[in-house]
């Protein structure tokens, strides 16, 4: 059951595992919602994931994990739920790459994961919804590696 506890272990076991050179994927759907902060935050909220025991996992509580990530691993979180712009938000998460306001900028992710999927009036893309080896096969391309069924864990 992906509980708080069952989440952050994983994820905490996922991070302790890699070495340099892995690409982490982390992928969130569900709901997600905002708490009391008097901390760091401008706006006093932490942003937070809600797995199924409706306890949270704040982005700081993301952080104290991905902080152990080694250097020269990659980590990509996809979050499908409210409030998941910010979730890694501070200082410490670098995220890079071309804006799409960028002439030279390649295809955007969403563009390579609709074309992975065909034709665009497909169920899947009209439900932006994918099969998962549709998406990690784009995501491995336009990282730049091969993605063998094999490799995925979950």
């Amino acid at each position: 059951m992906p509980s708080v506890t069952f989440m952050q272990r994983k994820l905490s076991e996922l991070v302790s595992a890699s070495q340099p050179g892995d690409i982490l994927f982390f992928h969130y759907s569900g709901h997600g919602t905002q708490v009391p902060d008097n901390s760091e935050e401008t706006d006093a909220k932490d942003e937070a994931l809600c797995p199924t025991d409706m306890n949270c996992i704040t982005d700081d509580d993301l952080r104290s994990i991905l902080i152990n990530l080694a250097d020269g691993v990659k980590f990509t979180m996809v979050a499908d739920c409210c409030h998941s712009g910010t979730l890694l938000d501070q200082p410490e998460v670098q995220i890079s790459g071309p804006k799409s306001d960028d002439p030279d900028a390649p295809p955007q992710l969403v563009d390579t994961f609709t074309a992975s999927a065909g034709d665009p009036n497909n169920r899947d893309v009209g439900c932006r919804s994918l099969p998962t080896d549709a998406f990690l096969t784009a995501l491995g391309e336009r990282l730049g590696i091969t993605v063998a069924p094999t490799q995925v864990r979950s």
